[in-house]
């Protein structure tokens, strides 16, 4: 269809135009077979008198790629926009599924890559999920090549901080951390000719250790390498770091003072839980955290220096602004709250959003000994 076409339709994936009128049907449809309406993706059949029907000698394969009714799965992921056009997607065998919910690789590396575009090579990320025996379940590998400011592999703080960027990203797409990110030489990730990773060439390099001596050992091992309260100045910093680990199951020396507490894609309970286990171990009364301060800040250090101001504030100031993310180049988006007034139910969706500024608003009245508003014309204002 060309570039235009897509630019103007806003399609991350170009569009391969339509398919032949004569001798072959297309057609989209979910997981049970039920055709999908249009600009809604699902998977990608084929039909009709030009498709071939087998495999050469492999007919456990002809079985797995052919609908009893000779609807041949391509196992391409995609989408018919409104005048007909197939968008590919992705692939089917190319999902990721964590914690019961299913992601599309493609779109969590174009995620990472969008967020972290001063780190990675363009085209030269793949993800792929393997067995976590630690937490009995699927977790993601993360192989990237890293740009030409970070290639030199003797500075591992630079590296490090890719890392945990990049690990940012995959928090906020699917709310768990990655199990593994490498940094590689771009000669270990060859192309296909036209221009693809294998992320199936990859994950079986990966999982016979062929990427262990790329591995940066302060991602993974950094217990060995840094005190864990190394970072922390104070002792609510501690505690908030603390707690924050456990919250987001994650090891405490991959939580920094300059965190982003958001980026771990704590849902509001976890939120809710958090203030009253930084109340009880900080002796303070129940309730004198107010969830404005929690959510007063973006890292542990600021949220940290927020709840030490409690004791020196007759009054806390009400702000209505809530700064989730302040990064990415897309329209900011700003989140209005339901009936309640609260946004904390607004959390789990900040994992879909990598690329722009969020913003959310917060209604008076929700804190302790703090007044709601009295009147529309006083809320408006």
């Amino acid at each position: 269809m060309g570039p235009e076409y897509d630019i103007e339709h806003g399609y991350v994936f170009a569009s391969v135009g339509r398919h032949l009128s004569e001798g072959v049907q297309l057609r989209i449809v979910d997981d049970d077979g039920t055709p999908r309406s249009f600009n809604s993706s699902g998977h990608v059949q084929l039909s009709g008198e030009i498709i071939f029907d087998g495999y050469y000698n492999n007919k456990s394969a002809t079985a797995d790629s052919w609908k009893e009714n000779g609807w041949f799965k391509t196992g391409d992921l995609g989408l018919l926009d409104s005048n007909g056009n197939l968008v590919v997607v992705g692939r089917t065998k190319e999902l990721l599924v964590i914690n019961g919910q299913k992601y599309s690789s493609s779109e969590l590396e174009h995620a990472i890559e969008l967020s972290n575009s001063g780190s990675i090579v363009p085209s030269y990320c793949a993800t792929f999920s393997c067995w976590d025996s630690k937490g009995d379940s699927e977790s993601i590998v993360v192989l990237f090549s890293p740009q030409e400011s970070l290639t030199q592999w003797y500075d591992i703080e630079k590296l490090r901080d890719a890392c945990r960027q990049i690990n940012a990203s995959v928090v906020k797409f699917c709310s768990k951390p990655a199990m593994d990110i490498i940094p590689l030489p771009r000669s270990e990730m060859p192309k296909s000719t036209i221009g693809k990773l294998s992320r199936h060439k990859l994950k079986q390099y990966y999982e016979k250790g062929s990427f262990d001596k790329y591995r940066v050992p302060i991602f993974n091992k950094a217990q060995e390498l840094r005190d864990p309260a190394s970072s922390f100045q104070t002792e609510t910093e501690r505690v908030l770091g603390t707690i924050l680990s456990k919250e987001a199951s994650r090891p405490l020396w991959d939580i920094y003072s300059d965190t982003d507490m958001f980026s771990f894609g704590l849902d509001s309970i976890a939120y809710i839980r958090l203030k009253t286990l930084l109340e009880q171990e900080l002796g303070m009364e129940k309730g004198s955290i107010p969830m404005s301060v929690l959510l007063g800040g973006t890292s542990v250090r600021e949220v940290a220096a927020l709840i030490d101001d409690l004791s020196s504030l007759k009054e806390i100031t009400y702000d209505p602004l809530v700064n989730f993310c302040s990064t990415g180049s897309k329209t900011p988006l700003f989140l209005f709250p339901p009936a309640g007034g609260e946004i904390l139910n607004f959390l789990p969706v900040l994992s879909f959003l990598p690329d722009r500024p969020v913003y959310g608003f917060r209604i008076r009245g929700l804190d302790k000994n703090d007044r709601g508003f009295e009147s529309m014309d006083e809320m408006l204002e």
